[in-house]
């Protein structure tokens, strides 16, 4: 069996034969001769240039170096990350210098914390008042998926709903962080890396890690939970900005690239030309530039710069009152700095504004670009005053002033079409306009055919007879002699005798 020069030089030094082994220009036979990300070219260890030469095993290439997919502390399972000074880092954001308070994602600054929340997950920037996951910024998922580790993931399980912060891998919840990390036995995943499930002196509860010592719950690791004073956070953590962060006492406490200030590792630097625009560099930290001024007083209202150096910025400043200034509206004109705010001439409203409208103001316009008020959508209710058919007997009902309908009135005496029985084996049948019709002899045959008149018999099988057809309410004439009037078509005798009383 071939022994690599590696070891062979580890052995010598355990044999006493040699003081010190380096493998950087030495002899080689493969790739794991030679230490970090050193590939073994030619038969000597050196810097692979990418992609030209390949990286070896656990390293990527990234911008013509390879650098350690995963970083000794935690592994990087972030979609396009790699191990950089001992960082999750995505491979868009090598080279990119960010001020303090600030991390790339996808090539550009961030704010670690949001204005109204903090960040407190490994490896989140803010974004829109929101904080995501470094490798999520700029990957776009398809409804009721979500973005982790760089890639997308049902919100939910088919059996389970997931809780914020987790999301649904092989029908089973697990923390954003944590997909992809795979933990050996008696540890688990909490923050993107593995923890011990108990502690030297102690036995966790379930679902507890191991942080210094102390069983926590997974969601509070690495000062996760929030803090109001040092004293709420963990042993090895001071609280800045309501959460728990990792302290330090010198420079070789922090990671290479970064130095100790305030307790806290921020990155380093060395010239100016480390520093973002607007920062130099000083004592190895990027420091806000101190400012020049470049006016006095500031008359310059629409630049967004603080040219007397006074803190006060562009209308804020009272130098600027009554000023000329931008208020970035195309639609407003003669902009003007007015107690402390730039204030435009505008038309008949501000842009985008909105106001009720229509009837009983149920429906929204909208103030258009020009300043004038758009088109009313979204009504809803009925016209006061108009009216409408209602109910199954010709009634109508009205349009109250609240834009609602009224009850139905001024119905008829029955349904058009509706057949009832009348007489003693006659019919009718209600007309169009929900009055009854005329009582028909046998269901189909009227009395007004009946030439005898009055008292006579009905054809067909009815054998009784009909009273006689009259129009109206007229009065008609009994053939004794009386006056009986009209009543739904029949001639009825006034003391209200049916028609067959005679």
């Amino acid at each position: 069996m071939k022994t690599s020069f590696v070891h062979a030089c580890m052995l010598l030094v355990l044999m006493g034969c040699l003081s010190t082994c380096s493998s950087s220009g030495s002899n080689c036979e493969v790739d794991m001769d030679c230490l970090g990300a050193q590939t073994c070219i030619d038969g000597q260890c050196g810097y692979a240039q990418c992609p030209d030469t390949p990286c070896k095993p656990g390293y990527q290439c990234a911008e013509s170096n390879c650098y350690p997919i995963n970083c000794e502390t935690r592994p990087c399972s972030g979609l396009g990350e790699i191990c950089f000074e001992e960082d999750c880092l995505p491979t868009s954001c090598l080279g990119t210098i960010c001020p303090p308070g600030e991390a790339c994602a996808d090539g550009r600054c961030y704010p670690l914390n949001c204005e109204t929340q903090r960040c407190q997950n490994y490896a989140e920037v803010c974004i829109n008042e929101e904080c995501r996951q470094r490798s999520c910024v700029g990957i776009v998922c398809e409804a009721d998926l979500v973005c982790a580790n760089g890639f997308c993931f049902p919100a939910d399980c088919l059996n389970n709903s997931c809780a914020g912060g987790l999301v649904c891998v092989d029908n089973e919840c697990i923390e954003f962080n944590c997909v992809g990390v795979s933990c050996p036995a008696g540890q688990r995943c909490a923050n993107g890396r593995c923890w011990s499930e108990d502690c030297p002196v102690e036995e966790c509860q379930d679902g507890q890690v191991c942080e210094n010592d102390v069983c926590v719950d997974p969601e509070c690791v690495e000062g996760r939970c929030g803090c109001q004073t040092d004293q709420d956070c963990q042993a090895g953590y001071v609280c800045r900005d309501e959460v728990c962060i990792a302290v330090c006492t010198t420079d070789q406490d922090c990671p290479a690239g970064y130095v100790c200030q305030d307790q806290v590792c921020v990155a380093a630097c060395t010239t100016d030309q480390d520093c973002p625009a607007g920062y130099i560099c000083q004592d190895q930290v990027c420091v806000a530039e101190a400012c020049t001024p470049t006016e006095d007083p500031e008359l310059t209202c629409d630049d967004n710069l603080d040219n007397d150096c006074d803190d006060q910025t562009d209308c804020a400043d009272s130098n600027c009152d009554n000023q000329a200034c931008d208020d970035g509206d195309p639609g407003t004109s003669n902009d003007t700095c007015t107690a402390g705010n730039c204030v435009g001439e505008s038309g008949d409203c501000t842009v985008d504004e909105t106001r009720p409208c229509g009837r009983c103001n149920s429906g929204l316009e909208t103030c258009q670009a020009d300043q004038t008020w758009g088109a009313c959508t979204g009504e809803s209710g009925c016209v006061p005053d108009s009216t409408e058919p209602c109910g199954t007997k010709c009634g109508t009902r009205r349009c109250n002033d609240s834009c609602n309908w009224g009850g139905c009135q001024n119905e008829g005496d029955c349904t058009p079409g509706e057949v009832a029985s009348c007489g003693e084996c006659g019919s009718w049948t209600c007309r169009s306009d929900c009055l009854t019709g005329a009582c028909n002899c046998g269901g189909s045959i009227g009395c007004d055919i009946v030439e005898e008149g009055f008292g006579a018999t009905c054809p067909g099988e009815c054998p009784s007879r009909c009273a006689r057809v009259c129009v109206g309410t007229q009065a008609c004439e009994h053939p004794g002699g009386e006056v009986w009037h009209c009543v739904y078509q029949t001639c009825q005798r006034t003391g209200g005798c049916g028609p067959w009383e005679c």
